[in-house]
């Protein structure tokens, strides 16, 4: 790439989501929260914003330009930077008091984090740079779709490849020819590094609301150094990078509903809800299970009514995978229907079906990445951790229980899957490492949140108190 109108056009097709998304993501999340949070769902919601532009055009048979899709996205951001202008954004503002570091050393330990994170930025900014996007499944499942998008300008591809692949990557890859009339050169991937920078910063900033700055800067260095994460940032064109990012953003704005019920979180999610479900197949299973948490975050439950739900979520969840391991069978009769049946062999569902299970399928596979080989700083066995200290202290029991809810249901959704749909190909953990990368960065966070949730209430039994801190 020589020309200087290539690289005008390449930081215009890499920002230009993002400041669209920015007038959006203001007018929905309202005042009051961290600068790096509105960034980070910016870029997703403008990425969203372009993959619905894109096929609202196809639909009407008009073909895909650059400047189309670009004027596009700036009409349909202009509302909200038009209310951002007259201040009505803003209004009515709320003093956000954000504990701050309360000694000196952890200032220091928090540029140290700060460093080791931008260290990591370079260093795959490095790789999408110059290497060129080689996977075997890249040049059969979403590199050739999208260069048939660019050529016929339309989102058809006469070729057909895996259809494991939503819209999504597809329309990224060409929206980034589009603006360049490139195909092959390995920058078309930036907008994958940008995803893995909104990841980083929405873990900051929504853990700024609570944390300080070094347990936030510590929460977007345990994401930023998730091996999976990496790859799929760096071997750029994955699906599964933009699954892990809708999917964690969706549920990081249900905690917010969670202390201010507000109508723009609940819109925002459902935007992630759209987006889940066109990155891939796996994202319909996620997105139905965001689309829940959703409805769950609008009942008004109290708080016995909370625990009992919980509680049978769990048994239910314990009893169906035992019977899969075969350590009991279930069977339940139910008047004028039938008969229903689970075992290690069989589940016979009345008057629907009876589906006969792969002898040779076991839950090792699955355990042993989410326990051992893709545990990612032992996440998992710290998460375990968390449910005592959640039983055993009242007030951790009502911080956020969605999330609880929404990763314990992702590890449903996935046991289930290698169960009924591919249990060989989770014979070498390759499939299920890569399925706990969606779950994975909301654990993280969930887990960091936890610990300053503990701090918190140590801190405040030893009359401790916190500063208000703008600076991070």
């Amino acid at each position: 790439m020589t020309a200087p109108i290539q690289l005008i056009s390449l930081a215009v097709a890499t920002v230009l989501p993002g400041i669209c998304g920015y007038g959006i993501v203001r007018l929905l999340l309202g005042p009051g929260h961290h600068k790096t949070l509105y960034v980070a769902h910016a870029y997703l919601v403008g990425m969203l914003l372009l993959t619905l532009m894109a096929q609202l055009w196809d639909f009407a048979g008009i073909p895909l330009h650059f400047g189309l899709l670009a004027a596009s996205l700036l009409v349909v951001a202009a509302p909200g930077w038009w209310l951002m202008a007259r201040g009505a954004v803003d209004q009515p503002s709320v003093t956000t008091r954000r504990p701050s570091n309360s000694a000196n050393w952890q200032f220091w330990v928090t540029l140290a984090l700060g460093c080791m994170v931008a260290i990591h930025l370079v260093l795959l900014l490095q790789e999408v740079w110059l290497r060129p996007t080689f996977p075997w499944d890249a040049w059969r499942g979403w590199s050739p779709k999208a260069i048939q998008f660019f050529d016929q300008r339309s989102l058809s591809a006469d070729m057909p490849t895996i259809a494991n692949y939503g819209i999504t990557s597809n329309v990224i890859q060409m929206w980034m020819m589009l603006a360049t009339g490139e195909t092959h050169q390995p920058w078309l991937n930036l907008p994958w590094l940008f995803a893995y920078i909104s990841l980083l910063l929405a873990t900051y900033g929504h853990l700024r609301s609570n944390c300080s700055p070094m347990h936030s800067m510590l929460g977007a260095y345990l994401v930023a150094s998730l091996p999976y994460l990496n790859i799929h940032a760096a071997l750029a064109g994955y699906a599964d990078i933009w699954l892990a990012a809708s999917f964690s953003l969706g549920v990081l704005v249900l905690t917010l509903h969670h202390d201010e019920k507000r109508l723009g979180y609940l819109l925002l999610t459902l935007l992630y809800v759209v987006m889940t479900i066109q990155t891939k197949r796996a994202g319909l299973g996620m997105g139905i299970i965001l689309l829940v948490c959703t409805l769950v975050t609008t009942l008004h439950w109290s708080r016995l009514q909370q625990i009992i739900a919980f509680a049978v979520t769990l048994t239910s969840i314990a009893a169906i995978y035992s019977a899969l391991a075969g350590l009991i069978s279930i069977r339940i009769k139910i008047p004028f229907a039938g008969e229903f049946e689970l075992t290690e062999n069989v589940i016979r569902i009345p008057l629907v079906k009876s589906y006969a299970l792969q002898d040779g399928f076991t839950m090792g596979p699955m355990l042993e990445s989410l326990a051992l080989y893709a545990n990612w700083h032992l996440a998992g066995w710290l998460l375990l951790a968390i449910l005592p200290a959640m039983v055993t202290r009242p007030g951790l029991r009502g911080s956020y229980p969605i999330v609880p809810i929404a990763l314990l249901a992702g590890v449903a959704y996935q046991l289930a899957y290698f169960t009924f749909v591919s249990p060989a190909s989770a014979a070498d953990h390759t499939a299920t490492s890569r399925a706990l990368l969606y779950l994975t960065p909301l654990g993280l966070w969930w887990l960091v949140r936890m610990g300053c949730a503990v701090g918190a209430g140590h801190s405040a039994a030893n009359g401790h108190k916190t500063a208000p801190d703008r600076t991070l």
